[in-house]
């Protein structure tokens, strides 16, 4: 039998660079240092703190007298059926209505930024139900707020809210008793990290993510009260990375690796305190998935696809173990958010080839929408950074345009089915935008196949040739030319459709910066013209001016 290498042979490359392999080395151990200790030492674990009160044990009687002297009240005689309950964080107000919804008011503890239709000095009012019911509750809320004084409660504070808890040192823990295991195996030899390399397929994800979570934090703070979280990630992430090619006996990962899948992730979903161990499995799930779920040519999986789609399932069986923040109304809260999405990715979409992915997925949505009425909006941003972001690694896509145009109706024809299918069983389609991506990566080689089979019967309609119908060279000049094809194809479907993404009650409760109201209270286009109007930054940069 061959002698099998010694340790040495196989991490130790022919020519390395002493160097770096020192700084990789030390960013290693100083992360393991930062994850074992910061938690439970560092203030920036800690983010702004939630209210929580307690009501007085008659709180709902005095709600019944202030509404019982309300004269719009007493003159209406169809909102005179009413209850007052009194849950564990709000107060709730039904008005019931013969032969309609019930109307509903909720009276919530009131945060810094966190506003309601109306507010006193301890509450933040909200309408529940539809936006029709807000002409009738706004004089009923505000003179609510009037009339509070603080008798509703007996108890109201303030609780810090750790991004990253002082019980989660294990992070930095249970990979060092790795790295000493690996220790022990190679006899105390650390393998070299002078050959490792930055890709340029790295650093354009991370650059254009990192653009839209600074965009984005201009106008929801909570972006920035989430930073330590994603820091201890990124930590985290290039530690397991590191121990996973040391294991597996492989060269030193690329520089900046992991860097786009927890990113992409975060700009997915978040995890509260209680299961923020959640955003820590995804990241373990991508990268192991990486390391040993591989092809001759590479992995098969987009890495945070594959963990956020794994968690999406177990999230829909078990959500009392799963408490996340559904990002999809806050990422579009930005007054072009969609735009800063579109010309940001047109950089990765035309240097990496891949724009027939969005274009695929496009089409795909477009169509079936016609036919079944409703679906999901491609141009709106979290399900725009699922056909071009997660869909659109090129390590675990089709090589060919036919293959990859393919792969991107796959990936919109799945989207449709498993947004009507969540809708369907729970009501909300959130965790759509990810189940769709991993099935059309698996299918990649299969799509590549496919689509050398139909170029081989069609490709002739098509072909380079002077004597083809004027259609038929139409049709080959957009052909090669994707990106036009894509351009177009976004702007027909955005421009006429972008003010119907106006998420007025969100506005309206976050107090988002340059949002103006009008004298009821709401939120709307002709006082916001910049988040109705596409491509108007000058009236975003015009906005923030008088701000």
């Amino acid at each position: 039998m061959k002698p099998q290498p010694s340790p040495a042979d196989v991490t130790q490359p022919a020519r390395t660079r002493p160097g770096m392999s020192f700084l990789l080395w030390l960013i290693f151990g100083l992360a393991l240092v930062a994850l074992t200790f910061a938690p439970r030492w560092l203030p920036w674990t800690e983010r702004d703190a939630v209210v929580t009160m307690t009501f007085a044990p008659d709180a709902s009687k005095r709600i019944e007298s202030w509404l019982d002297d309300q004269p719009l009240l007493r003159s209406s005689p169809a909102l005179n059926r009413r209850s007052v309950e009194q849950k564990s964080d709000a107060l709730r107000i039904t008005f019931e209505r013969p032969n309609l919804n019930p109307l509903v008011i909720e009276l919530r503890a009131l945060e810094e930024g966190h506003r309601g239709i109306a507010n006193s000095d301890y509450f933040a009012f909200y309408i529940v139900g539809p936006n029709q019911d807000q002409q009738t509750l706004l004089p009923i809320a505000r003179e609510l707020a009037k009339r509070d004084d603080g008798s509703l409660l007996s108890e109201r504070k303030q609780i810090p809210i750790a991004n990253v808890p002082s019980s989660y040192g294990w992070l930095g823990l249970a990979p060092a008793l790795a790295a000493l295991l690996l220790l022990l195996r190679d006899r105390f030899r650390l393998p070299s990290a002078g050959n490792a390399i930055v890709k340029r397929t790295h650093l354009i994800p991370i650059g254009l993510q990192l653009s839209f979570f600074i965009y984005w934090g201009l106008y929801w703070p909570r972006v920035w009260n989430h930073v330590p979280s994603v820091v201890a990630q990124l930590l985290f992430a290039y530690v397991l990375d590191v121990l996973l090619a040391w294991w597996l006996r492989r060269p030193w990962p690329a520089i900046f690796a992991v860097g786009a899948p927890v990113l992409s992730a975060n700009l997915f979903v978040w995890f509260s305190e209680t299961s923020l161990w959640v955003s820590f499995l995804i990241i373990g799930v991508a990268l192991t998935s990486k390391a040993l779920v591989r092809r001759q040519d590479g992995h098969i999986f987009n890495p945070s696809a594959l963990g956020t789609a794994i968690i999406a399932l177990a999230a829909i069986s078990w959500p009392q173990l799963f408490h996340h923040t559904d990002l999809g109304k806050a990422i579009s809260t930005p007054a072009n958010m969609s735009e800063i999405m579109f010309l940001a990715t047109l950089i990765p979409l035309g240097l990496l080839g891949t724009s027939f992915i969005p274009i695929g997925a496009a089409l795909a949505l477009v169509i079936l929408q016609i036919f079944v009425g409703e679906g999901p909006t491609f141009t709106w941003p979290g399900w725009f950074l699922a056909i071009t972001i997660f869909a659109g690694d090129p390590a675990t896509v089709p090589r060919s345009a036919l293959g990859r145009f393919l792969y991107g109706v796959m990936v919109g024809v799945s989207l449709q089915v498993s947004a009507m299918i969540l809708l369907a069983m729970t009501g909300a389609d959130f965790w759509a935008k990810v189940l769709a991506i991993p099935l059309a990566n698996l299918a990649a080689p299969w799509l590549d196949r496919t689509a050398h089979t139909l170029s081989q019967r069609w490709g002739h309609l098509i072909a380079k040739d002077s004597s083809l119908p004027p259609w038929r060279r139409r049709v080959r000049w957009l052909v090669e030319r994707p990106m036009l094809l894509w351009i177009a194809l976004f702007l027909i479907a955005f421009i006429p459709d972008k003010s119907g993404g106006f998420s007025r009650e969100f506005h309206e409760s976050w107090g988002t910066p340059t949002v103006h109201l009008n004298e009821e209270g709401r939120a709307d286009c002709a006082l916001n013209p910049a988040f109705c109007t596409p491509f108007r930054f000058d009236l975003e940069i015009a906005a923030w001016l008088r701000k």
